[in-house]
């Protein structure tokens, strides 16, 4: 564990393991680097992992400032980070809010990324009413977090249908998930979603269409609305490619932890 303080103060929580060519590991919403277990130690065999805890999760500090959680902001931070571990250049991999933030290092940052991997993930929402509507969406959803609490609010999160194959998990696997979103913090939650939000997030898709960073844009089987972004994503962005991963649902890695080890693996070392 390395709290690393960062020239604004403030405090960021990675985790490490092993040994390698340096991974960013981050996490979707409502997660942390607890998130990857399972799948670090298996990377860890061939990498230097560094699970991160984006701001406002985790062991991260979760400051009432909103600007520190735009992802141009935190993209900085990340930027730091890696200076202050040594690392010139790392390999990225992100699910779902981290896999955005993934794509936004590679499309931004360039010079810091080797290869990314992402699990349901997309480059941003193009159309500008669109980015506009879901802003409305997840300020409402953070209102709700504080107007509810954080209980309620895992209540409903859970129940998402975007989350319904989780029930396919055995039931230990599904009440860790609920005690680590319950961890979460309010204040950390609810300016994650007013800064890092869909719509928040600037559309970097022509940014990715000219860095030509390798990226493997994994989705699960039964995710067919991350499966549609990942194709039209490997269409029109230059070295990137698809894969499908079988019996698995929107979080992929804990629905189908080897397989997407596996293709993971496979992707960083050829």
């Amino acid at each position: 564990m390395s709290h690393l303080r960062l020239r604004s103060g403030h405090v960021i929580n990675v985790e490490e393991l092993g040994e390698g060519e340096p991974v960013i590991l981050l996490h979707g919403f409502m997660g942390s680097s607890k998130t990857w277990q399972g799948l670090d130690t298996k990377l860890s065999a061939y990498f230097h992992i560094l699970s991160v805890d984006i701001i406002g999760h985790g062991g991260t500090d979760k400051p009432e400032n909103i600007d520190p959680y735009f992802m141009e902001e935190f993209g900085l931070s990340l930027v730091e980070v890696l200076e202050l571990r040594g690392i010139s250049q790392a390999h990225w991999i992100g699910y779902s809010m981290g896999g955005r933030l993934a794509l936004f290092m590679a499309g931004t940052h360039a010079n810091y990324v080797k290869k990314v991997a992402v699990i349901g993930a997309s480059s941003g929402i193009e159309n500008i009413e669109e980015r506009k509507t879901r802003v409305i969406h997840d300020t409402n959803l953070a209102k709700r977090i504080e107007n509810e609490g954080l209980e309620k609010f895992v209540n409903f999160w859970e129940k998402l249908p975007l989350f319904e194959s989780q029930l396919q998990l055995p039931q230990a696997a599904q009440q860790k998930i609920r005690e680590d979103r319950l961890m979460n913090d309010p204040i950390g939650l609810a300016n994650s979603l007013r800064g890092m939000g869909t719509g928040k997030q600037p559309y970097i898709h022509n940014q990715l269409q000219r860095t030509n960073k390798p990226i493997l844009l994994l989705t699960g089987s039964k995710d067919q609305k991350f499966i549609e972004i990942a194709k039209s994503l490997e269409k029109s962005v230059p070295n990137a490619e698809t894969f499908t991963i079988p019996n698995a649902g929107h979080a992929a890695h804990l629905e189908n932890q080897e397989d997407c080890a596996t293709k993971i693996i496979n992707f960083l070392t050829k």
